[in-house]
């Protein structure tokens, strides 16, 4: 949490008739680092709920992300569930949260064709195991059943995107095999190793665009996601 900027904590517990609840609400400073650790701690799989920006529950927990906020609750119920407790108190806190019901920017870079839903993630820590790629948006997509990770790795400037392709190559350099790939555009280069597997990357304007496992139509899907991204800073 503290990786991600957390301004502030604010914990609570109640005791309502046979029901302990916990109440947990992190202030993380900006919405950019809420939606951060919300996102590091949810999976595709998790049931979904129409709360905040966005929210999932269970019968004893619920978390959901609006503005610069995590709010997180739990309960534990001698006999039934609790989830209509949980919503209701988060529906609660959400209304005196108000606004903030929209998420990053960023995400809208990302291609929606192929997308695992609710795969997207802010890393402001060593994306994709580099430190000099952080921070940067992550997304996973298939493609006839085969798994591709996206990255965008978010620099200050387009010269600090190249700086950090130098940085890729001299990774593949050192541990693996690196390739010139002008047939897939503009300064895309392709590298691969034991612990890496097969990557393509390319930077454009701000961003270090990485696919690791690309697809085997790897030239259209890389053209796909440089066009959703400005050429200038």
């Amino acid at each position: 949490y503290h990786g991600y900027g957390m301004v502030a904590m604010r914990h609570q517990e109640y005791k309502i008739k046979d029901t302990e609840l916990t109440i947990d609400v992190y202030d993380m400073g900006d919405p950019l680092s809420a939606f951060g650790i919300y996102s590091s701690e949810r999976a595709p799989e998790y049931q979904y709920l129409d709360i905040g920006t966005e929210g999932h529950g269970e019968d004893a927990a619920l978390d959901f992300l609006q503005g610069k906020y995590y709010v997180k609750l739990s309960a534990v119920r001698e006999n039934g569930s609790a989830a209509p407790l949980l919503a209701t108190c988060a529906a609660q806190i959400s209304k005196r949260i108000g606004g903030g019901k929209t998420m990053p920017e960023g995400l809208k870079l990302l291609p929606a064709a192929n997308r695992v839903v609710h795969s997207e993630k802010f890393i402001k820590t060593a994306p994709l195991g580099h430190s000099f790629l952080a921070p940067a948006y992550l997304a996973s997509y298939t493609f006839d059943g085969k798994p591709t990770t996206v990255a965008l790795s978010l620099a200050a400037n387009a010269a600090g995107a190249r700086s950090r392709a130098e940085q890729m190559g001299k990774q593949f350099t050192k541990l693996g095999k690196l390739v010139p790939r002008p047939d897939l555009g503009p300064g895309a280069t392709q590298g691969s190793s034991t612990y890496e597997g097969e990557v393509v990357y390319v930077a454009r304007g701000r961003y270090l665009v990485v696919v690791v496992d690309p697809p085997a139509d790897k030239g259209s899907f890389l053209k796909t996601l440089i066009g959703a991204i400005p050429e200038a800073d």
